[in-house]
């Protein structure tokens, strides 16, 4: 599954501080830099992203689809498997399609060349580059296509067809509260009976935009991750276990309390180790199988 860019934050430090009732800014530094660590983890164990952004995924076609991303907030595309374009190889060449990019191998001379879909606004444009670069690759682009986004090509290797997602105009809607499961509305007329589907298992590409706006990000989760900070702050107070030396801080100074943030790395080992303390309140958001 591709994604696109989002914003990265399930908790800023200003929502922290009203979480816990923080009014001074002795740790301000060290939890700016722990946020986006402990949003990972987070992500990480709920096997999901909260932040909106959006995704592009082949699926199996069905009466509705479960989405990996969640909640869906508007989708952006649906379409069907088709014939973008044909080609005729002289030479040879290994093609393959990838989510960002299309890679040709020389057969003879073993050498890769990739063709970034973001260089390319068209799939004409990709594909006049590809033959510039290799005269023994000539395509023939059906008509309807010409201009479409290279982002839209299958992913796979190419033989003798290009293949890529032509839009359909369906009817859809989500029937549960997570706005997770998509029913598509399945009409014969509209010819579902791909001849891709004896090739492929995934016959229908959507692009939907999923997560959180971060002021509609649940303030549930929030706590629990204010929470983790907290409990990290009191063991920087006290020391890991009762240890005299704190992990998280490589130098101190007693006069004007002062502090260096150690190591990151070491803040993820404690996590890694400690999290599971957190694992229950974490259960309501995490992915499930439906």
């Amino acid at each position: 599954m591709e994604k696109g860019t989002g914003e990265f934050m399930i908790l800023s430090l200003a929502d922290y501080k009203i979480y816990t009732n923080t009014t001074v800014a002795t740790y301000d530094t060290f939890i700016s830099a722990v946020l986006p660590v402990v949003d990972e983890q987070i992500e990480a164990y709920c096997d999901r992203h909260f932040t909106a952004q959006d995704y592009y995924q082949w699926f199996a076609f069905d009466k509705y689809l479960v989405l990996p991303e969640w909640p869906c907030n508007n989708i952006l595309f649906i379409g069907g498997s088709d014939t973008f374009a044909t080609l005729v190889i002289t030479g040879t060449y290994t093609i393959e399609v990838f989510t960002t990019k299309v890679s040709v191998t020389d057969g003879s001379t073993f050498v890769t060349t990739d063709f970034l879909f973001s260089a390319y606004a068209t799939v004409q444009l990709l594909c006049n580059a590809i033959t510039a670069a290799f005269a023994g690759i000539v395509f023939t682009i059906t008509a309807a296509y010409t201009g479409v986004t290279p982002k839209l090509l299958r992913t796979g290797l190419v033989t003798d067809t290009l293949y890529g997602a032509k839009q359909m105009t369906l009817a859809y809607r989500k029937p549960d509260l997570s706005n997770r499961i998509l029913e598509i509305g399945y009409d014969a007329s509209l010819g579902f009976s791909y001849s891709l589907a004896e090739t492929y298992d995934d016959v229908l590409y959507l692009a939907w935009n999923a997560g959180y706006s971060y002021s509609a990000m649940p303030k549930g989760l929030q706590m629990v991750e204010a929470n983790i900070i907290k409990d990290m702050i009191l063991n920087m107070s006290s020391g890991i276990n009762g240890a005299a030396l704190n992990p998280f801080i490589t130098s101190e100074s007693l006069t004007n309390y002062s502090y260096t943030i150690g190591n990151l790395a070491i803040v993820v080992q404690y996590l890694r180790k400690e999290f599971m303390r957190y694992y229950d309140a974490l259960e309501f958001y995490k992915k499930k199988e439906i």
